[in-house]
């Protein structure tokens, strides 16, 4: 799983615009079993490169045996990035070019 939640005032500001919060949930193995791990990285528009920086922060060092539990962290960490404001996400579309685009709600 991959999404880019951004924070700004529209989804089309969202690319060339502010800050994003990108969310990994993936897999390697690790003494023969297969473990699961979130990443999040941090990342901005320079405009001085013209270029969106990545820079890696990562959420958790933990990791899961189960892609259940790895999804609930990754779950908890995308709802508390929406309640500080990055509630534009925007994730790779397998049936073409354009991003699938989410507005993320919280309560």
């Amino acid at each position: 799983m991959q999404e880019t939640l951004y924070k700004t005032s529209t989804p089309d500001a969202s690319r060339l615009d502010g800050e994003g919060e990108a969310l990994y949930l993936t897999s390697k193995t690790e003494n023969g079993m297969n473990v699961y791990f979130v990443e999040q990285f941090h990342g901005w528009w320079d405009s001085s490169v013209k270029k969106y920086i990545l820079g890696q922060r990562v959420l958790s060092s933990e990791t899961f045996t189960t892609f259940d539990s790895a999804q609930a962290l990754y779950n908890e960490q995308k709802e508390s990035l929406a309640r500080q404001g990055f509630k534009h996400s925007f994730s790779l579309n397998p049936y073409g070019p354009d991003p699938i685009y989410t507005l993320i709600s919280v309560d």
